[in-house]
């Protein structure tokens, strides 16, 4: 019911230098095909970790670990939602 905003709440944010993995852990409602419809019209990349069968929040965690290239990672899921000020406020206490 909130992948939508969440998706929004991450393209918002005022730090733009971040890497977006969306994961699906065999979700068995539409979100997926809601989500990467919104994906595909988006200026920034992404990558998938998409599942058929459940494998678990810690595999699908580790999955998306293995694609990522960020130094930090922000696990959020999808009923979450960000401040626009999230990442830059939390990649800039993580630097210091």
């Amino acid at each position: 019911a909130y992948v939508l905003e969440t998706l929004t709440s991450i393209a918002r944010q005022s730090f733009a230098e971040f890497e977006l993995i969306y994961a699906d852990d065999a979700s068995t409602d539409a979100s997926v095909a809601i989500a990467q419809d919104w994906l595909a019209r988006q200026s920034f990349a992404v990558k998938t970790v998409i599942h058929t069968e459940n494998r678990g929040v810690c595999r699908t965690l580790n999955e998306c670990l293995a694609v990522a290239e960020g130094e930090f990672v922000q696990m959020i899921s999808c009923d979450d939602l960000l401040e626009s000020w999230k990442l830059e406020r939390q990649v800039s206490q993580l630097q210091q």
